[in-house]
């Protein structure tokens, strides 16, 4: 009788503990911290936003890329990198770019139905093109990125201009060589300065031939 009652009241515990298992537990209280639910600034900062490429952003400032001198016969005689934004080419892609320019130009002044010296201007998704060929046959090409408010026939005639002061002047030049004269260069990027600042550059200023 003693062992029924002690297996009885054994049973009676286990089952309420048993029983105390299988209820589900209350949550704690809500503490004052945790009540009140995350605001919405949080949930800005934990999540992060997509990146906004709608035109309202800031675009970058566009530039000039490079420029460069053909003479009468296809050679390149004067290349010059305007930004450091401007694709970097070797030797052998200048000189295949001035051959083949020239080669183009040609053939658009043969095949155009109305009588032209030649390409004068082409615009890209992703760049601006401008040449202007002497009465000699010289051509000077610039380019700059797409979208640039730069005007860049004017800056073609003031650079046209500091090579007939800069380079034809020089007694130690030799025509349709080379060109390797620094102060033709810094005058070159005074005039591209001039433009990025929002003026026109000066024709025959900022530079002296001694």
């Amino acid at each position: 009788h003693t062992r029924t009652r002690l297996f009885r009241s054994g049973t009676e515990r286990s089952g309420r503990s048993f029983a105390g298992l299988g209820r589900p537990r209350s949550p704690p209280p809500p503490s004052s911290s945790s009540s009140s639910p995350p605001s919405s600034s949080s949930r800005r900062v934990a999540s992060r936003p997509p990146v906004d490429r709608s035109p309202s952003c800031p675009a970058s400032v566009m530039t000039f890329l490079q420029l460069f001198i053909i003479n009468r016969s296809g050679g390149l005689i004067y290349n010059q990198d305007l930004s450091p934004a401007a694709p970097r080419l070797d030797t052998n892609d200048w000189l295949r770019m001035g051959s083949t320019f020239h080669s183009l130009h040609a053939i658009a002044a043969q095949i155009a139905p109305i009588v032209t010296s030649g390409i004068e201007k082409i615009e890209t998704d992703t760049l601006k093109l401008q040449s202007f060929q002497t009465r000699t046959g010289i051509k000077f090409v610039i380019t700059a990125e797409a979208g640039s408010p730069f005007d860049l026939d004017d800056v073609l005639h003031s650079v046209y201009e500091a090579y007939a002061d800069l380079v034809l002047k020089n007694p130690f030049y030799e025509l349709e060589q080379p060109i390797s004269c620094q102060l033709f260069t810094d005058q070159i990027n005074r005039i591209c300065a001039a433009q990025m600042g929002g003026s026109k550059a000066s024709r025959g200023a900022g530079y002296s031939m001694y």
